[in-house]
């Protein structure tokens, strides 16, 4: 009777070209409740009443429980690739099995898809495709030549290693190489190229470790003298310049601001200290070494001593902020030297010694001083290393001191560099970037009977100058 009616009912739709609602008992095809009369609904295509009344709704239950044939409803399952076998996820109460759709009564379907769900269900063969044919949760399990492999979400060729499988055939979307650090990033994994982006692009356990372009010379304008100079470095996730040089307590005579304070080559690192009876991180001090040169000049020096500072048994003598006495005809030394640690940069061309005092020699011998081509001037290193100066504005190697009278005023500015008046000493080698102490040397002569001969040294200067 249904087969009769539906076709007859279709005809008279078209030709009355509008839509009739139907009477409740009539029977009529549908896709949804809306399509149907009030009160009824859509099941299995066919608008029906879910109340119990005709006509009965093939498949659906009645809204108060159980079937309109007085039955009971049973679990049945939507079977989209016809293997015999539903999604357990898909399970819904039915009084019947629909006919427009298949349905079964068998769950437990883990594949339930058409075409590529047909050979996996329970207790089908596994296949080497990538699929749980079985559904006991292994893909491709108990067949030879199948390996781990890793979901490569982000597509980059390299898988997550938490998301691992067993396949025999390994599927779309699914790679031997698990050793992705960032499974949803493509632009992160191994062998990728460094970015500075504080991640790890390349996986390797590092961040922006190896950015191209970073250790490249750069200069930070913000900076002054030597702490401009930097290299290319990424921190925290920028490229910035990294100061590759900090500034030096004090100049070296290089024409380099070594300090960053925007002047270059000032004192005292660079030429001394311009006041050495005044200066600051200075001490002064002096001392009858025991002994007198012999005619060359330099006996006391080829003893193996250096600088005359540390000569065993001599006497200290006065040698105050302004004057210096000493008695006895031996060698006297006075010393001006450096107690913070730090060295004079002596290496500039123009740089020199000025001192200027007055001497007043007591008790002399005859003549006076000793002829030694005096005063002279020892530069001295940290390691005990030395320069000797013998200066004489006359060019001879006669003493400066006169011979002839007992006051003697001094005053002379002695370059230290380019001098053919220079003497080197035995131990020679002086590092002349790290001068730490300047001792002068005067001896006065021999003088038979007592009194021994004294004198009194008045310093006006004495200090490192440029000219």
């Amino acid at each position: 009777m249904r087969a009769l009616l539906l076709p007859v009912l279709g005809a008279s739709l078209s030709l009355l070209g509008c839509f009739q609602s139907k009477a409740k008992q009539d029977w009529y095809r549908c896709e949804n409740d809306s399509q149907c009369a009030a009160g009824q609904a859509c099941d299995d295509g066919l608008c029906c009443d879910p109340n119990g009344g005709l006509p009965w709704c093939p498949s659906q239950p009645l809204l108060t429980g159980g079937c309109p044939d007085g039955g009971v409803t049973a679990a049945w399952y939507p079977d989209l690739d016809g293997d015999g076998y539903g999604a357990d996820a898909q399970a819904a109460q039915k009084c019947a099995g629909p006919v427009l759709t298949p349905w079964v009564l068998q769950g437990g379907d883990c594949l339930d898809a058409p075409t590529l769900g047909v050979t996996s269900y329970p207790g089908a063969e596994e296949l080497c495709d990538g699929l749980d044919n079985d559904c006991d949760g292994a893909p491709d399990d108990g067949l030879p030549g199948g390996q781990d492999y890793f979901r490569d979400q982000d597509n980059d060729g390299y898988g997550d290693p938490n998301d691992k499988r067993y396949f025999c055939l390994g599927p779309a979307g699914w790679v031997v190489n698990g050793s992705d650090c960032a499974p949803m990033d493509p632009f992160v994994r191994p062998g990728a190229t460094e970015r500075c982006n504080a991640v790890d692009d390349n996986c390797d356990g590092y961040i922006d470790n190896g950015v191209p372009g970073t250790g490249s010379d750069c200069v930070e304008g913000t900076r002054k003298g030597i702490c401009q100079d930097g290299f290319s470095d990424c921190r925290a996730g920028a490229l910035v310049c990294t100061q590759s040089l900090l500034p030096r307590p004090e100049e070296l005579c290089n024409l380099n601001d070594d300090t960053c304070d925007g002047v270059v080559d000032e004192q005292p690192g660079c030429g001394g200290h311009a006041d050495l009876l005044n200066g600051v991180g200075l001490s002064r001090s002096a001392a009858d070494v025991g002994r007198a040169t012999n005619g060359n000049g330099w006996g006391l020096l080829d003893g193996g001593y250096s600088c005359l500072k540390g000569v065993p048994g001599s006497t200290p003598e006065v040698f105050s902020q302004a004057g210096w006495t000493g008695q006895g005809s031996n060698t006297h030394v006075a010393w001006v030297e450096r107690t913070d640690g730090r060295g004079w940069d002596l290496t500039k061309g123009d740089a020199g010694i000025h001192a200027q005092w007055t001497t007043v020699l007591f008790n002399p011998g005859d003549p006076p001083w000793a002829g030694l081509g005096q005063p002279a001037f020892l530069l001295c290193d940290e390691n005990g290393g030395f320069l000797r100066i013998r200066y004489n504005a006359g060019g001879a190697a006669t003493p400066l001191f006169v011979q002839d009278a007992g006051t003697f005023a001094y005053d002379e500015f002695i370059p230290l560099a380019g001098n053919a008046r220079w003497l080197r000493g035995v131990s020679g080698n002086v590092d002349m970037t790290r001068v730490v102490r300047v001792e002068m040397i005067i001896q006065p002569n021999a003088k038979s009977g007592t009194p021994p001969p004294g004198f009194t040294t008045k310093f006006q200067k004495l200090g490192f100058e440029t000219r």
